[in-house]
């Protein structure tokens, strides 16, 4: 089988394992994010339709873009107070 005949449903499952990396780093608020940042990546639009009408993979997708994104502010507020040590303050 050459890379050209993948079959559809390897690619489903290539763009659904991508879609749950992207949503484990944090950096995406929900489902509609990372569906923008795999169309960056040129994974086919119909593949992301097709994950966007499965319906129990959008809410977990979306419950891991929340979690992380919550598990990050902290550190992220952390980091901004001391940066705001360093920076002058506004008149």
């Amino acid at each position: 089988m050459t890379a050209a005949a993948v079959p559809p449903e390897d690619s489903f499952f290539a763009v659904r394992d991508r879609a749950y990396e992207l949503a484990d780093t944090g950096r995406y608020k929900d489902w509609s994010f990372v569906a923008y940042a795999l169309l960056a990546e040129s994974f086919p639009p119909l593949m992301i339709k097709r994950l966007n009408s499965d319906t129990l993979a959008v809410m977990m997708i979306t419950r891991v873009c929340r979690t992380k994104s919550i598990a990050a502010a902290p550190v992220a507020s952390r980091i901004a107070n001391w940066l705001g040590r360093f920076l002058p303050r506004p008149r």
